[in-house]
């Protein structure tokens, strides 16, 4: 691979960085979770500006409600927080 080569690489990389960075949530996104709990969650609004994940058959809160600009349009670096950092989280 010669530089430009490589330089046209780099490029095509970040391009796709930007776009996931912009991807966004909503609450009502459901999530498969591939650890060690087997569940499914749903992105809930537990109040007026926080959410949280919310498990489909134990009912309980993954982690601590976290408090968002918009509950329709969540974004990347908000969700990270939703889920405590744990990329095990699958959209569905």
């Amino acid at each position: 691979m010669n530089k430009k080569e490589a330089l046209a690489k780099i490029e095509e990389l970040k391009k796709y960085v930007e776009k996931l960075d912009r991807t966004t949530y909503k609450v009502g996104d459901r999530f498969q979770y591939a650890g060690e709990i087997e569940d499914c969650f749903i992105l809930a609004q537990v109040s007026r500006d926080e959410v949280c994940l919310i498990g489909l058959e134990s009912g309980n809160r993954w982690f601590e409600p976290v408090k968002v600009n918009s509950s329709k349009k969540i974004t990347q670096e908000e969700f990270n927080g939703i889920t405590n950092y744990d990329y095990l989280f699958t959209k569905m």
